[in-house]
C-alpha cells in the first residue's frame, strides 16, 4: 500500500513543521549541502526524546553462587573488584554514624599480617547498620570488625588466608548482627586457629552459614549471645562452639547444625576460662576419624562443666557430598520439627541437588523391589486372566488391558464385547443393552 502525501506544489510551499518546529530549505538555497545539514541537526535535536523508548542489550546481570565463587574463583562479571595488593592498609573504613550498604563487590588483596592485622571492612566510629549483600572479601586478619547497631550480612563468600589466626565477623560491645548464607573458606590448610564468628558483648544470629577448615566454628566470648541455625562447619581443628572468655561468660544456643571435626581429640562444645552456658537441640557432631565427640572441656573449666552436647544430638557422619550437603538419611530428616511438626534437615539450608534427588529416587525404585531392571517389570510373567475380574491382582489388570487391545475380541448386541485368550478361549465378557437407540456395556463378567 502507497503512502499518501501532500501534492507537490504543498511541499514546496511549506516553510516548517507545525508540531516540532523544524525548517525545511527553502528551494534555491545555496550552499545546498550545509542547509541540509542544518536541517538533519534540527531533525535529531527534536528526535532527541525519543531514545527514551529505545531498548539496548546490555546482558543480564551476572550472579555467581559463594560456593561456585569459593571452589571456582570469584567471577570478574560478578562483583566490582577493589583490589588492595596486600599494601599496609585496611580496606573499606566508615568514619560516620550512617547506614551504609554493599553489594556486589570484590575486596581482595588485604594484608594478611597477623601482627598488622588489617581488616576488609571496619568502622571507627559506631555505625547505624551495615548492609552487606554477595560481597567477597579475601585477605585481612580481619574481615568484619567493629561497633555497629546493625549488620546484615546475605549471601557472602570470605577468604581467611592468614597463616594462622583470622576471623570472618568480629563484632564489638553494643552490637547486633544478622547473618544469613555467609561461607567461610580458610584458604591455608595449616591455619588451625582461625576462627569465623566472634562477638564480643554482642548479639548475633546465624543462619544457613558454612564454614570450611580453621580452628573454631563459633564463639560466645566476653559476655557474647550467640544463635546459630542450619549451619555446617566441616574440618574443624579446636571446637564447634567455643563459650565464655577471658572477663565474661558467654551464651549460645545451636539447632540443626552439622560440626565435623578433623579429629577425635577436638572439642565440640568447648568451656573457654570463665565459660557460660550452651543450650543445642536437633544437632549432628561427628569427627573425621569416626571417634566419639568430647562435649564439654571439664578440665579447663571445673565450674562450668554442665555444658553438653544439647538434646537430640546425633553422632553419625553426615556423609556430605560435594556441595557440603548431608546424604546420610537420619542427618537429612533428624532436625528440629517445624511449626507443622514435619520433619527438617540438620545442616545448612540448599536446593536439593541432582545428587540427593538420584539418591532418593534410587532408594525409592529398590527398596520395594519395583524396578526398571531386567528383573524388574520386562520380565514379570502373568499368565493371561479369565473371570470375575474383582480378585484380580494389579498385574493381572495389567494384563488384561493388553489383552483388550492386542487379543482377538469380538461385540454385537447378543454376545456382548467379549475378549479371547491367545488359545482362543473366552477370558470376559461384558454384556451389551439397547434402549430407544442407546447401548449400555455392564461391568466385566
Amino acid at each position: 500500500m502507497a503512502e499518501i502525501y501532500p501534492s507537490d506544489s504543498d511541499l514546496l510551499d511549506l516553510l516548517s513543521e507545525f508540531e516540532t518546529g523544524v525548517e525545511y530549505i527553502a528551494t534555491g538555497t545555496a550552499p545546498y549541502y550545509l542547509q541540509f545539514r542544518k536541517l538533519l541537526y534540527r531533525l535529531l535535536l527534536s528526535t532527541r526524546r525519543a531514545n527514551d523508548f529505545r531498548i539496548y542489550d546490555e546482558g543480564g546481570a551476572y550472579y555467581q553462587t559463594i560456593l561456585d565463587a569459593s571452589f571456582n574463583g570469584v567471577n570478574a562479571s560478578a562483583a566490582v573488584k577493589f583490589d588492595f595488593q596486600n599494601n599496609a592498609v585496611n580496606g573499606f573504613v566508615f568514619s560516620a554514624n550512617e547506614n551504609i550498604v554493599l553489594e556486589c563487590i570484590y575486596i581482595a588483596g588485604i594484608n594478611n599480617d597477623a601482627t598488622a592485622k588489617k581488616y576488609a571492612v571496619s568502622f571507627s566510629v559506631a555505625c547505624d547498620s551495615l548492609f552487606v549483600n554477595h560481597v567477597f572479601t579475601s585477605g585481612g586478619y580481619y574481615n568484619y570488625i567493629g561497633i555497629c547497631c546493625g549488620l546484615y550480612i546475605f549471601d557472602s563468600l570470605h577468604f581467611i588466608e592468614t597463616v594462622s589466626g583470622g576471623y570472618a565477623v568480629t563484632l564489638a560491645a553494643g552490637s547486633i548482627g544478622f547473618i544469613d548464607k555467609m561461607l567461610v573458606k580458610v584458604s591455608n590448610p595449616l591455619n588451625i586457629t582461625a576462627e569465623a564468628f566472634k562477638p564480643n558483648m554482642a548479639y548475633q544470629a546465624i543462619m544457613n552459614c558454612l564454614q570450611i577448615g580453621g580452628g573454631h566454628g563459633v564463639s560466645a566470648p566476653h559476655g557474647g549471645y550467640q544463635y546459630v541455625s542450619n549451619c555446617t562447619f566441616f574440618n574443624l581443628h579446636t571446637s564447634i562452639v567455643r563459650v565464655g572468655g577471658l572477663t565474661d561468660k558467654g551464651v549460645m544456643a545451636m539447632r540443626n547444625c552439622i560440626g565435623i571435626l578433623a579429629e577425635d581429640s577436638d572439642l565440640a562444645v568447648e568451656q573457654y576460662t570463665i565459660g557460660g552456658a550452651f543450650f543445642g537441640d536437633h544437632n549432628c557432631f561427628y569427627p573425621n576419624d569416626g571417634a566419639l565427640v568430647d562435649f564439654a572441656n571439664a578440665a579447663t573449666n571445673p565450674a562450668d562443666s554442665a555444658a553438653k552436647s544439647g538434646y537430640n544430638t546425633i553422632q553419625v557422619d553426615p556423609l556430605l557430598d560435594g556441595d557440603y550437603e548431608p546424604l546420610e538419611e537420619q542427618v537429612r530428616t533428624g532436625g528440629s520439627p517445624d511449626v507443622l511438626g514435619d520433619a527438617t534437615s540438620i545442616g545448612a539450608i540448599k536446593t536439593m541437588n541432582t545428587t540427593v534427588i538420584n539418591t532418593a529416587v534410587q532408594a525409592a525404585l529398590t527398596s520395594g523391589g519395583v524396578k526398571l531392571a531386567a528383573d524388574g517389570l520386562d520380565n514379570v510373567v502373568v499368565a493371561e486372566p479369565s473371570g470375575d475380574p474383582s480378585g484380580w491382582s494389579f498385574a493381572q489388570c495389567v494384563r488384561w488391558l493388553i489383552m483388550r487391545f492386542f487379543n482377538k475380541h469380538t461385540s454385537d448386541n447378543f454376545s456382548g464385547i467379549v475378549v479371547h485368550k491367545s488359545d482362543g478361549t473366552v477370558s470376559t465378557s461384558q454384556a451389551v443393552t439397547e434402549v430407544e437407540g442407546v447401548k449400555s456395556v455392564s461391568e466385566v463378567s
